[in-house]
């Protein structure tokens, strides 16, 4: 792990990975998380989990919504441990900001039973998906 701290400041809104970005980053030092991405366990998985967390939420199921949000929680994490600092540089701590801010605004929107910010981080981790479809 990277010992250098991440700026919490940086909205993950305003940090862009263009396509071109993660390609150079294919099989070398973002695999890990290219592949947790592509075989669902990442992308597919997230975006499902916050899908079902936002919308037990809007339908006052608060153990559906904690019980996926736990889980887009854990997924999160795991993508985040799969980066690699070193040799990502980056793209790497891009990767890591939009993580963390896609846990925090998870977080917050439970706490405040308000979906719209899980709402804003379903579309980060979205567009992150979409990048790497776009690579294949």
């Amino acid at each position: 792990m990277d010992p250098r701290p991440i700026a919490s400041s940086v909205e993950a809104s305003q940090i862009a990975l263009a396509p071109e970005q993660l390609r150079e980053l294919g099989t070398g030092s973002l695999g890990a998380s290219r592949v947790a991405l592509e075989i669902g366990f990442g992308g597919a998985e997230l975006l499902l989990a916050l899908d079902t967390a936002i919308f037990a939420m809007k339908n006052g199921d608060r153990h559906k919504c904690m019980d996926r949000q736990t889980r887009a929680l854990a997924i999160l994490h795991a993508l985040e441990t799969s980066l690699d600092h070193e040799r990502g540089g980056d793209i790497a701590i891009n990767l890591a900001v939009i993580y963390r801010e896609v846990r925090k605004r998870t977080l917050n929107a439970t706490a405040a039973n308000d979906p719209a910010p899980m709402e804003a981080s379903r579309g980060f981790i979205a567009d992150i998906a979409g990048a790497w479809n776009q690579i294949g």
